[in-house]
């Protein structure tokens, strides 16, 4: 399962992820 999680990129709203809204964890492929 190595790649199902990856590091939500910094470039998304500065510190935020549009796709999960965690992006100090991880960040699904397909949100």
């Amino acid at each position: 399962m190595d790649g199902f999680f990856t590091k939500c990129p910094s470039t998304i709203t500065s510190g935020k992820c549009t796709a999960c809204g965690l992006c100090e964890r991880v960040c699904p492929y397909n949100a």
